[in-house]
Formats: structure tokens, sequence, C-alpha cells
């Protein structure tokens, strides 16, 4: 309570002033640094990324998740930049099917629908005994 009636002191108007304006600078928030800690509570929050972190790949994913953030950041082509990284996660992810299978079965059958509709639209001009 000493420390209130100091500040309420008359005498002393200029410092609580400056106390007061100290305060105020302290509330207010750069808008751009508000949203970099919204998108990162939001990565932080990320059920896949919590998973993979989870997993015995956790660093691997780490490091390619620091890639793909570093080249999204510097506007770089991170899918030609990241592929060492990429593969590093995915010869982990295909070492322990136990914890990734599930997520490496989705990529096959995803592989596989591609692969399917790619077939469909390069033998859709073709006449059908050059199909074959």
């Amino acid at each position: 309570m000493a420390e209130r009636e100091e500040r309420s002191d008359p005498k002393e108007p200029s410092s609580a002033k400056a106390e007061g304006e100290k305060a105020d600078d302290e509330v207010q928030e750069d808008p751009e640094a508000t949203e970099v800690e919204a998108e990162e509570e939001d990565d932080e929050e990320c059920g896949f990324c919590k998973f993979m972190k989870a997993g015995p790949c956790g660093e691997v994913f780490e490091a390619w998740e620091t890639c793909i953030d570093n080249g999204r950041k510097e506007e770089s082509d991170y899918v030609e930049s990241c592929m060492k990284p990429t593969r590093l996660l995915k010869e982990c992810m295909e070492k322990h099917p136990d914890y990734y299978g599930p997520m490496l079965e989705m990529e096959r059958e995803e592989q596989k629908a591609e692969e399917g509709e790619e077939a469909k639209h390069s033998d859709e001009g073709k006449p059908p005994e050059e199909s074959k």
C-alpha cells in the first residue's frame, strides 16, 4: 500500500504520469507480432504435428518442418530445397510402420488414384487399339 500512496502523492505527478505512459505503451501490441504468435500457437496445436513429433521420427519431422517454414519465409522453392529432409522423413516413416502405417497406406492409395487418373487422361485421346 505504501507504493500506491507514493504514486498518488500530488508532489510527484510527473513520475506517476511517466509510469502511466509506460503502462499504456506496454498494453499496445504490434498487430504483426500478434499474428505471428497466433500462427505459432496454431502450429503447436496442429494434431498432425503433435502426432508426427510424438513418434519415432519426431526429430526428423522437426528438421523437415523447419526447412519448409524457412523456405516459405524466404519465398523460395522449398520443394526443391527440402528434398533431402523430405526423403529422410519418408525413409524414417517407412522404418516405423507400426506407428506411421496408416499414414503411409493413405499416401499409397492417393498415389494409385493419381496414377489411375493420369492413365485415364493419357488414354482418352488414343483409339481403343492403341490404349492397350
